[in-house]
């Protein structure tokens, strides 16, 4: 599943990419690797307020929780990513498919990929070295702060090669990244259901590279956030990349 991300551009980058801004540009912290188990900050659009680009906590919680309890709600409730087939059955993700959609922003991701009892993990990103966009759900905790999810689908072949291990209902999946045209569309707030449960079964258009990376990227007694984790690391894997 996708729990880890990189965003390494700058702030003007991502405005001019989306055509929306910070609201306070001292807010927006580049990071080389985003577990999202920690207390960094996603960065999202969302569907009321299309015009701004605001931090959230990763993990969408109910809107009548605290954000202190965020912690305590990841280890019993893992809400980093939400899958596509349940947004509408959900109790929690429900609440949010219809108004509360966002885009989540990232350069790239990592994904495992396993290999003789081994987890490897590799990293993705857009061929053009461009912005991406995750199909993502919202939510406002009780002191105002976002938190967000991002939203998985069936693996395609390509990704189903990296992150060749099954979940837990016995398929593969990756993140649900939305093409460039369908941008406004998952923010459209009269987009009907019909409309949002076709744009949850699209994927984007782009073309990917991807190599292994460090395996202290795993690890949470090394700093993985530091520029050469993205570059690629040479293991002898018998596998087609």
């Amino acid at each position: 599943m996708c729990f880890h991300l990189s965003n390494t551009k700058k702030a003007t980058k991502v405005e001019d990419t989306f055509k929306a801004r910070f609201e306070d540009a001292n807010v927006y912290d580049p990071y080389y690797h985003f577990n999202g188990w920690e207390n960094k900050s996603l960065y999202i659009i969302k569907q009321d307020e299309t015009h701004l680009i605001e931090p959230a906590y990763w993990g969408v919680m109910p809107e009548d929780y605290s954000i202190k309890k965020r912690s305590d709600f990841l280890r019993k409730t893992n809400t980093l990513n939400a899958r596509n087939d349940n947004l509408y059955s959900s109790r929690l993700y429900s609440q949010f498919i219809e108004y509360q959609r966002c885009l989540v922003i990232a350069e790239g991701f990592f994904e495992p990929h396993h290999y003789q009892g081994v987890s490897y993990p590799y990293y993705i990103k857009p061929q053009n070295n461009g912005l991406i966009a995750f199909a993502g759900i919202y939510s406002e905790t009780l002191e105002g702060d976002f938190t967000a999810s991002i939203i998985t689908t069936t693996a395609n072949n390509y990704f189903e090669e990296i992150h060749n291990r099954k979940s837990k209902k016995g398929d593969y999946r990756m993140p649900l990244i939305l093409d460039q045209v369908n941008y406004d569309n998952w923010l459209d707030v009269d987009l009907n259901e019909p409309g949002v449960k076709e744009l949850l079964k699209s994927f984007t258009k782009s073309e990917f590279v991807s190599h292994p990376v460090s395996r202290d990227l795993f690890s949470n007694k090394i700093n993985s956030n530091r520029a050469n984790i993205l570059n690629e690391v040479p293991y002898k894997l018998n596998t087609l990349f």
